[in-house]
């Protein structure tokens, strides 16, 4: 007996619906400022962007694993790419240039981003990052509670870590998230505890966040922070 797969019907494609809601300023928010918004989804594996035509909202998907930050190029870094954390690699995207124009539909993008390289980390539970004025891409390295470059010749360089960890080891001791810049350079850092033993912000996750100043290393109160 012969199986002539043309004859079999085709599989249908997997489709997913997207429910969403937005305020009624939104649209026009972004319409108004020309931009459109990049958001990063871990557990779907999905970098969303969020943008407006005509009046109308629009969402494009694109996959990447476990997908956690995302560090955009300033307004004049033509030549910068949009970086996105992956779990052991960090995604590199470049400007397609006249490219966006000819995505469908035809002449409503006006920027498009494809994926040209990647550079691999090893497990450092990417969250926050961002481009510094050196051209560096700054990264809170949540495993090794520290703040981390990149190097050709390694997987990452820490830059900077809390007084309170003592040892660089993949215990995600205080689970740093959260970063501020300004001048190009990391100000605050946000960590979900202050603890130097494996996994031991878990113990206090509820109230136990704070934010850290890099210049000294010590806990700060988010109210004196935007003073500063």
């Amino acid at each position: 007996m012969s199986n002539d797969s043309s004859d079999s019907p085709p599989h249908p494609s997997a489709t997913r619906e997207i429910n969403f809601r937005h305020s009624e300023k939104f649209v026009p928010i972004l319409e108004h400022l020309g931009c459109s918004l990049l958001v990063s989804t871990y557990a779907a594996g999905k970098l969303v962007s969020v943008g407006a035509s005509d009046g109308r909202l629009h969402l494009g998907f694109s996959n990447f694993q476990q997908a956690m930050g995302i560090a955009v190029p300033g307004t004049d870094d033509v030549d910068a790419a949009v970086a996105v954390g992956g779990p052991n690699v960090i995604w590199f995207l470049r400007d397609a240039g006249p490219l966006a124009r000819q995505v469908d539909p035809a002449g409503t993008f006006d920027r498009a981003f494809l994926a040209r390289e990647n550079f691999v980390t090893g497990n450092i539970h990417v969250h926050e990052m961002q481009w510094g004025a050196d051209g560096q891409l700054w990264i809170v390295n949540t495993l090794f509670s520290c703040l981390s470059t990149l190097h050709e010749d390694f997987n990452f360089v820490p830059r900077w870590q809390p007084p309170f960890i003592t040892e660089l080891a993949p215990q995600d001791r205080c689970h740093l998230n959260g970063m501020a810049m300004r001048g190009g350079e990391p100000v605050f850092l946000t960590a979900l505890g202050t603890s130097d033993a494996p996994r031991g912000w878990r113990e206090n996750k509820s109230d136990g966040g704070v934010v850290l100043d890099v210049a000294t290393g010590e806990v700060v109160d988010p109210a004196e922070a935007g003073e500063k």
